[in-house]
This record gives C-alpha cells, sequence and structure tokens, in this order.
C-alpha cells in the first residue's frame, strides 16, 4: 500500500475517533447540567397545574347568582388552600385542632389603645388534648384613622414534655380601610422568639391580609384572610431561616352588638419542618372579639348630646 494511503486511512480514522470522543463528552456534559426536577418538584408542579384549573373550572361552572363578584371568596379560598398544599401526600402529615381566642381592646388615653387576648389551643396529636395556652398582651397608638402600631409581650404555656414555655416581644403596624360593605386589613408582625431550648432569640416577620365583607341586611358577614411566616435567621437545634408556615383562613362573622362579635371557621395551617415531613393543620377556628372603642364613643357622644341639651334648655 502506498504510503499516500497509509495516512491518509490513518488520518480518516484518528478524526472519526476524535469526533466520536467529542460526541460522547458533549452527551456528558449535556447529562451533567441538564435540568432534571426531583420527584417532588415534578409533583408540586402539577398538583399546582391542576390546583388552578380546577379553581378556574368552579368559577366557570358556579350559578350565576354565586359568580358575582362579592362570592369570589370561594373561589380564592380553595385556591390558596390547596396551592400551599400540591405536595405529595407521602411526605405531609395531617393533624386537627381547635383555636378559641377571646380578644379584648380599649382606648386607654386619646390615640393610645391597650390589647389583650387568650387563646386555648387543642390539638389531636396533644396527650392531654389541649397543646398550650396563649396570652398576648401590648399597648399601641393610632398614627392616623386608618394606621395604627402595637408592640407587646406574648406568652404561652406549652403542654409537651420537650417544650414548657415560649416567650416573645412582637410589634406590628396595621393598616385598615373600608370600602362600602368591604373591609381590608393588611398587617405586619415581628416577633422575638424566646424558648426554654435553643438558647437566643429567633427573629420572624409574618404578614397577614384579611378581607371580610358584611352581608346585606343582616349582622353577618364573611372572612378570608392568608398570614405567611418567615424566620429572619436560624439557630442550632431550633429553626432555620426562610420559610416557616403559612395560614389561610375561611370565617363566617356575626356582628353581636357595636362592641362584641364573633367569628367561626376554618384554619388550613400548613407548616414547613425541616428534615421532616411537613405538617398540614386542620384547625376549627371560634373567636369572640371585643372593641371598647365604639363603647367609649358612643358614651362620650352621649355626654356631649345631652350637655348641649342643658345648655340649651331655658
Amino acid at each position: 500500500m502506498a504510503l499516500k494511503d497509509i495516512l491518509s486511512a490513518s488520518l480518516t480514522t484518528d478524526l472519526q475517533n476524535g469526533i466520536d470522543s467529542t460526541e460522547c463528552e458533549s452527551e456528558k456534559w449535556r447529562s451533567k447540567t441538564a435540568y432534571t426536577p426531583s420527584p417532588r418538584g415534578r409533583t408540586f408542579f402539577s398538583g399546582a397545574v391542576s390546583t388552578l384549573m380546577k379553581g378556574f373550572t368552579m368559577l366557570r361552572l358556579m350559578p350565576s347568582p354565586l359568580k358575582r363578584p362579592q362570592f369570589h371568596f370561594l373561589t380564592l379560598f380553595y385556591l390558596l388552600t390547596n396551592l400551599g398544599n400540591a405536595t405529595c401526600a407521602q411526605e405531609l402529615t395531617q393533624d386537627r385542632g381547635l383555636w378559641a381566642p377571646i380578644t379584648l381592646k380599649s382606648p386607654v388615653y386619646k390615640k393610645v389603645e391597650a390589647s389583650l387576648e387568650v387563646q386555648p389551643r387543642w390539638q389531636s396529636t396533644a396527650e392531654n388534648g389541649i397543646s398550650e395556652n396563649i396570652i398576648r398582651a401590648g399597648l399601641g397608638f393610632r398614627l392616623t384613622k386608618n394606621v395604627s402600631i402595637f408592640g407587646g409581650y406574648y406568652w404561652s404555656s406549652k403542654f409537651e414534655e420537650e417544650l414548657d414555655w415560649e416567650n416573645r416581644l412582637w410589634q406590628q403596624i396595621t393598616y385598615s380601610k373600608k370600602f362600602a360593605r368591604f373591609s381590608l386589613q393588611n398587617r405586619t408582625r415581628l416577633e422575638e422568639i424566646a424558648q426554654e431550648e435553643p438558647l437566643g432569640a429567633a427573629w420572624r416577620v409574618r404578614h397577614q391580609i384579611r378581607f371580610s365583607y358584611d352581608l346585606p341586611k343582616t349582622k353577618w358577614y364573611v372572612v378570608v384572610a392568608e398570614e405567611p411566616f418567615f424566620y429572619l435567621n436560624g439557630q442550632e437545634n431550633g429553626p432555620r431561616q426562610g420559610f416557616n408556615q403559612n395560614r389561610v383562613t375561611l370565617a363566617v362573622g356575626r356582628k353581636i352588638n357595636r362592641c362584641v362579635r364573633t367569628e367561626c371557621g376554618y384554619i388550613n395551617q400548613y407548616k414547613n419542618n425541616r428534615g421532616s415531613p411537613d405538617l398540614v393543620n386542620h384547625i376549627l377556628l371560634t373567636q369572640v372579639s371585643i372593641d371598647l372603642d365604639n363603647f367609649f364613643s358612643q358614651k362620650k357622644f352621649k355626654l356631649a348630646h345631652n350637655h348641649h341639651l342643658k345648655a340649651a334648655a331655658p
């Protein structure tokens, strides 16, 4: 065979081997860098898409009277509750509970206000039924008609073997606005949490947005609310930085009089338990709220009116 033919054959073989090697390396690189979603990620994505489609289908198939804007909270509540829980059932633990807060708010002096809340909680997984009892006290100042700031102290007595108590300092700012029958409350609260263990304080921020709608010609109203929680720092053997939990609430309330109202409803609590299965807590809410601001305002009006009548008398 001529030298020219030998060199040509050798060059062709080397070139083909180089091309095959390059394609092999390229295929390896693509396999390493290609995004392959995890089973949990695929499940969450498919669950979220399925939830959105079901929500829009529910809105489309609603009877005509329920398609009015004031009833869209039904679809909103469905989406908020199920999007947060769009993970596979094998990775979630379920619990049931009852929360029964009683809140009191009263004016102190001019624009200064005080608040007190007592809230016992029961859980089905608690050894004695009752899981904790909460006392939250605060003092606030009304900056404007729609904006107020509050701060105070929180104490929780835990009925658990691994945790006996929890202390918190808390500060919040609230914006409230009423639009005809609709009411909006937008609240941001910062908490400094200290527990028996671990040592040190965990900083947590929580933001609640709450809508309510007064039903026509009645004292009844409907409430939809959502409140996500985020830890700003992490602790060893304690909470980790980042998303902590989310609460979605649907409730029906009734105004008993100018000062007292009651609410009863459902809270869906989703907790991000890192290192263990996440928790979905199904909670029955029964709440009594007492606001003495309306009582004192009405009393001042009556006193001023009586004084005016006496002054006008001959």
